[in-house]
């Protein structure tokens, strides 16, 4: 299926995935009205040093291998499950502010084991994929940003109010990660520049 008025761009979902568990620790146990004030928590280091190894290691096993239809169906397969996946967790820690106590332990190891499984997937799929592919975007990115932002604008009337960070980015990931998906299996995903300039190199152009 061929989309009309191609953007290409890198894999948002990823991107915005990666940024969800850098925000401040909203589902700490410590008191809910100094949950916006914790940034940067001991897990959170601990998630960008295991980002940094995996997508080192990852990165160059990537850019190895030929340009082949093969490479994109299996990152195609990659980017759904973390997407898929990703949706399905944030999912789960929206629902979960609204019957959970805010000082829920279960609550609180939970969102870490998520946040580190997709750290995991992220960081040695989705990094490489980012950086050799290209998803070829078209005009529903615009109704699919205003989406995010009328769902953001639902969350500031009926979330709780010490979780609205943790309502927003996560809105916009499940938004974007739904149109990324539609895009990707509609032939949208392809060689980004990078991939391609580091093949050329190996050949001697």
């Amino acid at each position: 299926m061929n989309i009309p008025y191609p953007v290409p761009f890198f894999p948002m979902f990823s991107i915005l995935a990666l940024g969800t568990v850098m925000l401040p620790d909203a589902y700490t146990t410590a008191e809910p009205t100094k949950n916006e004030e914790v940034f940067m928590s001991w897990y959170q280091l601990v998630f960008v040093i295991i980002w940094l190894l995996l997508s080192l290691v990852g990165l160059p096993v990537e850019l190895k291998k030929e340009e082949r239809p093969e490479r994109l169906l299996a990152n195609r397969k990659r980017l759904t499950m973390i997407i898929t996946y990703g949706i399905l967790f944030y999912l789960t820690e929206i629902l979960t502010t609204f019957w959970a106590p805010q000082d829920s332990q279960i609550k609180h190891y939970a969102t870490l084991i998520g946040q580190l499984i997709l750290t995991i997937t992220i960081s040695y799929y989705g990094f490489a994929t980012v950086c050799t592919c290209w998803v070829f975007y078209n005009w529903l990115v615009i109704p699919t940003f205003l989406a995010g932002c009328l769902f953001c604008y639902l969350s500031e009337i009926y979330g709780v109010p010490e979780y609205r960070l943790m309502y927003q980015l996560p809105i916009f990931c499940i938004s974007f990660g739904i149109l990324e998906l539609w895009t990707i299996w509609s032939d949208g995903l392809h060689d980004s520049p990078i991939f391609s300039i580091a093949k050329m190199e190996e050949r001697g152009f």
